[in-house]
């Protein structure tokens, strides 16, 4: 089942920046009421990425073991 395209308002690009070090793409999914899919797919169009120091400190949202 594919997502249907998703279009993100200021506000939210701006929440999504503000947000992306200290929550995980599912907690940025819930507080939209999105897909992690389209949170994903709005962050790389955005060309945002998570700090390393972000990274370690919820390594463990990130393992799929």
């Amino acid at each position: 089942m594919n997502a249907s395209p998703r279009r993100w308002t200021e506000e939210e690009r701006q929440f999504l920046r503000d947000h992306i070090n200290s929550m995980t793409n599912k907690e940025l999914a819930n507080h939209f009421n999105a897909t992690i899919h389209q949170v994903t797919w709005a962050l790389r169009e955005m060309k945002v990425k998570r700090s390393a120091a972000a990274k370690s400190k919820h390594r463990h949202k990130y393992n799929r073991r």
